[in-house]
């Protein structure tokens, strides 16, 4: 009897026996939209997204440096991985295919391409948080890691 209660108090604290865990992050959806920076070495994009985003749902809009402006409706979840998705039409034409990841209550980090005429268009990292300028340092920071990694990688195949 002891031993069931046991076992009964073990599956309910894991989420379920047999069931997979998938860790959550609580999120702060309540507040002013999020600033967004994207950037590769030859172009910059910025802009706004709802909080709601971080959930699968709301609006985000990017304007390029020559004032190029996208917009997109989030409106599904996050898979089961902890991905977003978002795809943003633009003025222009082209559109921006947004994938990322909430990294903390309101803050996260992703990888954009914007698909134009070019075939596998353009990539950038972005990072999202409330401070533009909290958001433009860790893109930054980032990127300076993903550089010291390509780096690493290609010391190794030489």
């Amino acid at each position: 009897m002891i031993r069931r209660a046991v076992l009964l108090v073990l599956c309910l604290g894991l989420a379920g026996c047999g069931e997979r865990y998938t860790p959550s992050i609580r999120l702060a959806l309540d507040g002013p939209p999020l600033y967004i920076v994207l950037q590769n070495e030859t172009t910059y994009w910025s802009g706004l997204m709802d909080r709601g985003c971080m959930a699968g749902l709301g609006l985000i809009t990017l304007r390029d440096e020559h004032g190029g402006i996208c917009h997109g409706q989030m409106d599904r979840p996050a898979n089961e991985k902890g991905r977003l998705y978002a795809e943003l039409l633009c003025a222009n034409g082209n559109s921006v295919t947004l994938v990322f990841r909430n990294l903390g209550p309101d803050q996260g980090m992703g990888l954009a391409r914007v698909n134009t005429e070019t075939p596998g268009g353009e990539q950038l990292a972005f990072f999202y948080h409330p401070s533009r300028d909290e958001a433009q340092r860790r893109l930054e920071q980032i990127r300076t890691e993903i550089a010291a990694a390509r780096e690493n990688k290609s010391e190794e195949t030489h």
